[in-house]
């Protein structure tokens, strides 16, 4: 069966920025840092962390805001919103991811939509993505 990735001419192979593309911004990021501050410096808007990465997602975000840049906050399919709670005050939009990260050819997992209202319902007025 042809997927919508395949009809756009996209692969449905795992997807990857390879080490080559991350290690430039990993070589210049100070010690104890993810490369915000490179990223920060090469010009975007704003930079999207994953919740289930952070051991404390409040002093990532601060750490993001203090680059001059917006800052986002992403949910991976199986992290309840109520994860993002002590945080929500410290972005500006959330990501509810509708598919696992990393892996093409998925298929839209209707279920994670729901969270939109519980963030909403957490008191997050903020841009839902």
């Amino acid at each position: 069966m042809e997927t919508p990735a395949a009809r756009q001419g996209a692969s449905d192979e795992d997807l990857d920025f390879g080490a080559q593309g991350l290690a430039g911004v990993a070589r210049r990021a100070p010690p104890g840092r993810h490369g915000q501050d490179a990223v920060a410096a090469a010009g975007v808007a704003s930079i999207t962390f994953h919740a289930e990465v952070a051991s404390d997602g409040r002093l990532v975000a601060e750490a993001i805001r203090g680059l001059g840049v917006g800052v986002g906050l992403a949910l991976n399919p199986d992290t309840p919103a109520c994860a993002a709670g002590p945080v929500l005050s410290r972005v500006d939009q959330v990501l509810v991811m509708t598919v696992f990260p990393g892996f093409g050819g998925q298929r839209f997992l209707t279920q994670v939509v729901a969270k939109i209202q519980e963030l909403r319902d957490l008191g997050f007025a903020g841009d839902i993505a």
